[in-house]
C-alpha cells in the first residue's frame, strides 16, 4: 500500500489522533453507532500484552464492536484494556459497548493521547467480507493505535474499514 494511491480521506482516518467517530458522523451526515460484537474478559495473549505493557496472562477487556451509520458499516474495531488500569466508571462503560471508546472518555472527561502503531493495507477474508458486505479480497484499510492515559497504555485498537467506502 503506497500513501500516493490514498485518498486524502483515508489518510485522514488512518492517522487521525482524534477519535475517528465525529469524522465518519461528518462524512456520513448522520449520527454513528455503536454495535457490540462481544465484550469479554480475557487472558492477554503475549502479543498483546507485550504492547500494553502488562504481564502475558493478565485480565483485559478485549472488546469487539461495528461503527455503523444510518446506511452502513463504516468501521469494525477489536480492542484490549487491561483491567487494572480502568476506573471503574470506565470498565463498565466499555463493557456495555453502547458507545464509542472515544465518546466514553470524554464523558468522563478522561485526558489520553493516541500513539500510531501500524497503517496497512490488507484483502478482505471472509469474515471481514461479510461485516463490510463487500467481496472477499476487497482493500480494507487498517490501523493499530493505543491510546494512553497518564503515562501508560489504557487501550490497544485496531481499526478497519473498506478503501471502497471512502
Amino acid at each position: 500500500m503506497s500513501w500516493l494511491n490514498l485518498k486524502p480521506l483515508h489518510r485522514v482516518l488512518l492517522t487521525s489522533g482524534c477519535s475517528v467517530t465525529r469524522l465518519l458522523e461528518a462524512v456520513e451526515g448522520c449520527r454513528v453507532e455503536v454495535e457490540g460484537v462481544r465484550q469479554e474478559l480475557v487472558e492477554a495473549p503475549e502479543e498483546v500484552a507485550e504492547v500494553l505493557e502488562i504481564p502475558a496472562g493478565s485480565e483485559v477487556i478485549q472488546r469487539e464492536v461495528m461503527l455503523r451509520s444510518c446506511r452502513r458499516v463504516l468501521m469494525h474495531a477489536e480492542s484490549y484494556a487491561p483491567l487494572r488500569r480502568l476506573s471503574r466508571e470506565f470498565r463498565e462503560a466499555v463493557m456495555h459497548a453502547e458507545k464509542p471508546i472515544g465518546r466514553i472518555m470524554e464523558e468522563l472527561k478522561m485526558e489520553a493521547r493516541r500513539e500510531l502503531l501500524v497503517v496497512r493495507g490488507r484483502r478482505a477474508d471472509a469474515r471481514l467480507s461479510e461485516v463490510f458486505g463487500v467481496p472477499p479480497g476487497e482493500l480494507v484499510l487498517e490501523r493499530e493505535y493505543l491510546i494512553i492515559s497518564s503515562g501508560a497504555p489504557l487501550v490497544y485498537i485496531t481499526e478497519r474499514f473498506p478503501y471502497a467506502y471512502f
